[in-house]
């Protein structure tokens, strides 16, 4: 067994395949803890006679509605965008040329 030295004295070499050693540690623990963890939750749920994937709500995606459409090309009524996220290209190149974006408000 290889005595301990500091830090200090080991190679870079060293140090970077040390902490990939730690690195590998580390999750291999997050994995082994989360699943004690999954373990005493099925048996704490088990004994009211649920399921942890019902008492986790898993399976129920709440859908958030679509926005709604605020701004249509006049040249193309099928391009239009909501107003959230990146403006479409037909709008930044309009912008550009001088219009303004209540030209396109429905």
């Amino acid at each position: 067994m290889e005595v301990e030295r500091p830090l200090e004295s080991r190679s870079v070499r060293e140090l970077e395949a040390l902490q990939i050693a730690v690195r590998k540690a580390l999750e291999a623990r997050r994995i082994q803890r989360a699943q004690e963890i999954r373990e005493e939750l099925e048996k704490r749920v088990a004994e009211e006679g649920l399921s942890l994937e019902t008492v986790m709500g898993q399976g129920k995606r709440v859908r958030r509605a679509r926005a709604a459409t605020r701004y249509q090309n006049p040249q193309n009524p099928e391009e239009t965008w909501a107003g959230r996220g990146r403006k479409p290209k037909w709008l930044v190149d309009a912008l550009k040329g001088g219009a303004s974006l209540g030209d396109f408000a429905l």
